[in-house]
């Protein structure tokens, strides 16, 4: 999950990257305690900017259900989410925080800090280890 795009084309079950606590379990239940703030412009139900993800509008499924929240528990306790801002403890204060509205707007819209992580995370070229 952290090593870039040549090694993230893959689906759960072939993923080589096994860390204890980030499962499709563990991360739906974190989408779970997710409470995106009004204000911002991200479907409830992946955690990706309306922009990006168009399933509810076209009446069709969501393709990015269960992306967003593998990638986000997957980030806890590393870098990525320190230097995003987040400084606290835990997969419930994670969970409450991104949800949060961003500080900074992701192709001018307002957006949770969930989307702002995924948006500046996908911007970067290196990878990481």
């Amino acid at each position: 999950m952290l090593k870039g795009a040549a090694e993230a084309e893959h689906q759960v079950d072939q993923c080589q990257e096994v860390r204890a606590g980030v499962s499709l379990e563990d991360s739906e239940a974190l989408r779970d305690m997710i409470k995106v703030d009004k204000k911002c412009r991200v479907y409830w139900r992946c955690g990706v900017s309306q922009r990006i993800c168009d399933g509810v509008k076209k009446e069709r499924a969501c393709r990015w259900g269960g992306i967003a929240a593998v990638l986000w528990l997957a980030w806890l306790e590393t870098d990525v989410v320190t230097e995003a801002g987040f400084y606290g403890v835990g997969v419930k204060e994670y969970g409450y925080w991104l949800g949060l509205k961003a500080q900074e707007k992701v192709q001018g819209v307002v957006v949770s800090n969930g989307m702002r992580l995924l948006w500046d995370q996908s911007q970067k070229r290196i990878s990481r280890v």
